[in-house]
């Protein structure tokens, strides 16, 4: 009030130091009757509610009249608190941008103002002398009316359309005001005009890049959950402005938290600042012609557009300061914003011209703030449904958060965990086939919102976030992380727990069918690593295979989180003890119990013996059952439904638990069949000699001391079978095999059971150090290699394992063995035919390998159905049908082809050609379809095989469905396009019945959306 104050007196000084007294009461004096005019016509020409501003005129006449009569000496200026205490409030006003012009009028409602008590700046009568930049207010004598449709009294000037003028006022100074005349000028008639620019347009991007996930995550605690401990920001940053950046920011923050709270759908903002307020913010409100740099301001009778542009290149406010002010204070409230879009500012300037005097009347600015696409509903529009959803959503996770027990913190967030996998499935086609960026507020609210049309749309975001969201409403230490995951992207968390380490959970991996379904990514500790080079964990799955998975945070982690944060403990967390003692299982007892929701049962006993323990769980439901060491630590889980029970060796005096708990249902019951058989230990060099009943399966535990190759040799002829399974192994043997030993590579201080299947009578088993023999530079047994006519080839072994005292011995396609060729490896002069050429290695003792080379001579040659593409053919034919089949060969050398054709698997006598006649085809009850192969081979000793199914067409039989390329008429095609560009792909179809329905797959096997017809 002080500045408006001092602004008035420094004005009317002014005049009052340029005009005589007797002026100013002689223009007091007229100023009566056109005061009374305007109120004897204001009651019809005004619209209604608007009858008490001519009363206010009127007014400020007598005020005026009566200031003139009582002038005492210039230099003492008794006028100036009248003046002032006639200057309205400031004229400022926000409102979202209507559909038409920003110059309309301001709706009746009300609706986008920023404090009740600031008027639209168009409704303001002002004082003598000051401006009334706004449309619509008729002033008193002196004044401008610069609206239309306000009749003036009988016998004045009209200086606007269609308005008249009050009796007498026809030397008045066509409407301009006083405020933003040029003191100077003397001349009450010059001509004034007024305008409304085009506007001059800025932008700002801000350069925030806080992920709108957090932003809503942390808006929607603010607001539901002010207990919960959610950060506010104060107004620090926003109290540090002044001038015109302090008013947009007191105007616009408001209007922001209006649309975050979803009572307003409009993010372009209405700013109208009358010339008052301009002059109080320091603003330059009028220019001469020369400050403008023009020779005159009114050129032709209109305003010179060069002194317009120059006031519109006079920036006068920092939009970045603004816009960052606000993301600093209220940046929950401005989750909706998309900052890489950032603002539009339009501003728009009400001018007034006198031929020496350019003067801003008013200003509009338009802030169009652009919408994040997750709720946009059109240029600057917020979809109010989709803030309710996110409403909903959070009520749905404080009844979540308010439901979890209270009997331990374990306890709690493991409700958390459960109740996630148990509202949402994660959507692997996203993940698969999209970028997915992190940072989408969506993630989180799909998993509360209860709608089934999104619950398979969350990917790892959605599941960390929603835990940590409901860790924050309860009270517990949680942050969510990301980085990589075995080498994808990934998120996951941390949580603090009672006894004050840092344990990952990994919610996403904790759901059905996901690689720690088990519990074998919740709350673990890492095995190997550290928090810069990444974590490491292993388990042993229910395949006895070791699983290792690796946890590298992503370098923003670092600067997110302190180190302390990002460090988790190297052991597992061992909840508290339970009030109760657990059941004690003994074997051959079995046991029952109940569950309802996320209980479980927890079982415990300690080995009498090292044996094979068995667990079998029986349910209707599916469970999940995991046995635990003596720390609780997982050990193998599995599902009930999928495979009814599982068997470890276990150790004699060690202590373990078995932990049952419903996967889907509300609630079930089980029965545990708990069983043990001891097992012998077996020691290398050690054979067993037993008797083995009828159909009796025996078990031997080995654990070596250090690692290396080992061979399990079953001996005598009363064993059928044997299968060796332990980490990362699982190899099976019989007799019949031709080499009746197990042999594998096994690790240190790790167990391996091996079973074996006997008859009745006497059977041995021997462990000895071994071997394995490669072909070079593979771990395969055997090796397909090719060679140019005439060249020489090399082959050669690879031997893991014990390698001392070893012989080798090479054998030819003959069977007969090389002359010569002991040692690792053997180069034939010159390949002249194809054949298999084999390595013998020995040890002694039986212990011996063989390792297998397909030796084949370089004449690239194909063989396909004749007019197709394909290895093999399927053909309808009738009964007694004859019909010839042919082939067709492509090779590099044609000379010296043969073929052999075959008939359900023996040769056709004198059938040596590319075509063969078949038939006359019969079919019988036991014979539904005949098979005829075509062996092609070339000199070398290459061959192809091309195969042709004969089936029954009147059987009524429904034959397979072949489908192939179409532009190929392979059931395989390789498709080569330049990089960047795109490729038409076709399939055609045989044999189809009925309508056929096409769906295109990814390189992942993953479903691609609408595209389900025959071409891509």
């Amino acid at each position: 009030m002080k500045k408006r104050l001092i602004c008035v007196l420094l004005v009317l000084c002014l005049f009052t130091s340029l005009l005589p007294a007797e002026a100013i009461a002689e223009e007091a004096s007229e100023a009566e009757p056109a005061a009374d005019a305007a109120a004897e016509n204001s009651a019809d020409a005004l619209p209604p509610g608007e009858e008490d501003e001519s009363a206010e005129l009127v007014e400020e006449a007598e005020s005026a009249e009566s200031a003139a009569a009582d002038e005492p000496a210039p230099e003492e200026s008794p006028a100036a608190p009248e003046a002032d205490a006639a200057v309205p409030e400031v004229g400022n006003t926000v409102e979202p941008a209507p559909e038409a012009a920003a110059t309309e009028a301001v709706p009746e409602d009300g609706a986008g103002l920023a404090a009740e008590a600031a008027e639209p700046a168009g409704d303001i009568p002002e004082a003598e002398g000051d401006a009334a930049p706004a449309d619509d207010i008729p002033e008193a004598e002196g004044g401008a009316a610069p609206a239309d449709d306000i009749p003036e009294a009988e016998g004045g000037a009209a200086p606007a359309d269609d308005i008249p003028e009050s009796e007498g006022d026809a030397d008045a100074e066509a409407g301009e005001p006083e405020a933003i005349r040029s003191p100077s000028l003397e001349n009450d008639a010059e001509e004034t005009i007024t305008i409304e620019t085009e506007g001059v347009t800025q932008y700002c991007i801000p350069a925030d890049d806080t992920p709108s996930d957090e932003l809503f995550t942390s808006y929607v605690n603010t607001l539901f959950y002010p207990d919960a401990g959610a950060h506010k920001s104060g107004n620090t940053a926003g109290s540090r402005l002044d001038g015109l950046e302090a008013q947009f920011y007191t105007l616009l923050k408001p209007q922001i938290s209006k649309v975050a709270a979803g009572t307003s759908t409009d993010t372009a903002f209405v700013i109208t600042l009358d010339k008052i307020t301009l002059d109080m913010l320091g603003i330059q409100t009028t220019w001469t012609a020369e400050e403008l740099g023009v020779a005159s301001i009114i050129v032709d009778g209109s305003i010179n557009q060069e002194a317009v542009d120059a006031i519109g290149d006079k920036p006068d406010y920092d939009l970045d300061l603004v816009i960052k002010a606000l993301l600093a204070d209220c940046p929950y409230e401005l989750y909706w914003f998309d900052k890489t879009t950032g603002v539009e500012t339009l501003c728009k300037h009400s001018l007034s011209a006198t031929s020496t005097a350019l003067t801003i009347t008013a200003r509009t600015y338009t802030f169009s703030f652009a919408v994040a696409y997750e709720y946009c509903a059109g240029n600057c529009k917020v979809d109010n449904a989709l803030v309710t959803a996110a409403n909903t959503a959070a009520e749905n996770a404080r009844s979540v958060a308010a439901a979890a027990p209270e009997s331990s913190l374990y306890a709690k967030i493991t409700y958390f965990k459960e109740q996630i996998c148990s509202l949402v499935s994660y959507n692997d086609h996203a993940a698969q086939t999209e970028s997915m960026p992190y940072g989408n507020p969506w993630q989180l609210i799909w998993v509360f919102d209860g709608d089934d049309s999104t619950n398979t749309d969350v990917v790892c975001e959605g599941y960390s976030k929603a835990f940590q969201y409901l860790c924050e409403l309860s009270g517990v230490n949680c942050i969510s992380v990301w980085g990589l995951m075995d080498g994808g992207d990934h998120m996951w968390n941390i949580v603090t727990m009672d006894d004050g380490k840092n344990y990952l959970v990994d919610v996403t991996n904790s759901d059905e069918g996901s690689i720690g379904d088990g519990g074998e990514l919740f709350l673990r500790g890492f095995y190997s690593g550290s928090a810069e080079d990444g974590y490491v964990f292993r388990w042993i799955d229910r395949y006895y295979s070791v699983v290792k998975i690796s946890y590298i945070y992503d370098e923003d982690m670092w600067s997110t989180y302190s180190a302390g944060s990002l460090t988790l403990s190297s052991t597992d967390y061992v909840p508290p003890s339970d009030p109760y003692a657990y059941p004690v299982l003994t074997p051959g007892e079995d046991v029952s119990g109940e569950l309802a929701g996320v209980s479980y049962a927890l079982y415990t006993f300690t080995a009498a013996y090292t044996g094979q323990y068995s667990f079998d769980v029986s349910s209707d439901e599916s469970m999940i059952c995991t046995l635990l060491d003596a720390d609780l630590n997982p050990i193998i889980s599995f599902d009930n439904k999928s495979y009814g029970g599982i068997g470890r060796i276990l150790r004699a005096g060690e202590t373990y638990y078995f932990r049952i708990r419903l996967r889907d249902a509300a609630e079930g019951s089980f029965t545990l069949s708990f069983s043990a058989e001891p097992v012998a230990e077996l020691t290398p060099g050690l054979e067993i000699t037993f008797e083995a009943e009828s159909h009796e399966r025996r078990r031997f535990l080995f654990t070596p001391e250090t690692s290396g190759v080992y061979a399990f040799i079953p001996g005598g002829e009363n064993w059928y079978g044997a299968n060796l399974s332990g980490p990362g192994v699982a190899a099976s043997v019989d007799p019949s095999d031709g080499e009746p030993m197990i042999r594998a590579e096994l690790s240190a201080g790790e167990d391996y059971v091996l079973s074996l299947s006997c008859y009745a009578g006497s059977v041995s088993v021997l462990l000895r150090e071994s071997f394995i023999a490669f072909a070079a530079g593979t771990k395969e047994d055997s090796a397909v290699l090719t060679a140019a006519p005439g060249e020489p080839l090399t082959l050669g072994v690879d031997v893991c394992g014990s390698a001392d005292g070893l012989t080798y011995c090479w054998y030819g396609p003959d069977g007969a063995a090389v002359d010569g060729a002991d040692a690792q490896s053997y180069t034939i002069p010159a390949v002249s035919a194809a054949g298999l050429w084999r390595c013998g290695i020995s040890a002694g003792e039986g212990d011996e390998c063989t390792v297998t080379f397909d030796v084949r001579v370089e004449n690239s040659f194909f063989a396909f159905a004749a007019g197709t593409r394909d290895f093999e053919a399927d053909i309808g034919v009738t009964e007694g049908e004859t019909l010839r089949l042919a082939v067709e060969v492509f090779a590099d050398d044609m000379s010296a082809l043969t073929c052999q054709w075959y008939h359900n698997g023996e040769p056709i006598e004198d059938a040596r050609d590319s075509a063969c006649e078949a038939g006359p085809i019969s079919f019988a009850p036991d014979i539904d379809i005949h098979k005829y192969e075509c062996v092609v081979t070339d000199r070398y000793g290459n061959t192809r095989k091309v195969g042709f199914w004969l089936w029954h067409k009147d059987s009524g039989d429904i034959p397979a469905l072949i489908a192939r390329d179409a532009g190929t008429g392979r059931t395989q095609a390789e498709v080569y396009v330049n990089l960047n560009s795109t490729a038409a792909l076709t399939v055609e179809v045989e044999n189809a019945s009925g309508d056929v329905h096409y769906q295109w797959l990814d390189e992942d096997w993953n479903e691609i959306e609408e595209s389900r017809e025959v071409s891509l």
